[in-house]
């Protein structure tokens, strides 16, 4: 049987929703972290669904018993940044033109390093 090398991995499709989540203020996704893409390197953020254009996103760090930081504001369809390194990482504030989403829908957000 063939070994699998995951400590490779350039890129990866995280799939949020366009409100946030019932209870949360924040919150649009479940928790997620990157220590399998290679580190080191930056990212670039693709926005699928929706008008992506149009869409932006904060990236939150999940603290327990703390208030989560927020480790980018605004990320827009193609922006380039750092790759997060925390363990408990999550997309939060999804807006389209600047205001909260309406109608509830997945969105896809594609990272790949550059």
């Amino acid at each position: 049987m063939p070994g699998f090398k995951f400590d490779g991995f350039v890129g990866a499709t995280l799939v949020t929703n366009s409100r946030k989540l019932a209870g949360q203020d924040h919150r649009c996704s479940d928790n997620f972290h990157f220590h399998s893409i290679k580190q080191g390197k930056n990212i670039r953020w693709e926005i699928e669904g929706g008008d992506s254009a149009n869409i932006t996103f904060d990236v939150k760090e999940d603290i327990s018993g703390r208030t989560d930081p927020t480790i980018y504001k605004s990320l827009k369809n193609g922006d380039i940044n750092a790759l997060p390194k925390g363990d408990s990482i999550y997309i939060a504030n999804v807006k389209q033109n600047g205001s909260e989403i309406a109608k509830n829908y997945s969105l896809k957000i594609t990272v790949s390093v550059v």
